[in-house]
């Protein structure tokens, strides 16, 4: 029912966590 929304939201987070990560290095390696 909401697994599209969920699929969008999981997209935003990843586009979120590739953007921290092209900003910051240092979390990319915690994460």
């Amino acid at each position: 029912m909401s697994q599209d929304q969920l699929f969008k939201l999981a997209c935003a987070k990843c586009d979120r966590i590739n953007y921290w990560s092209r900003k910051n290095k240092k979390l990319v390696t915690k994460k």
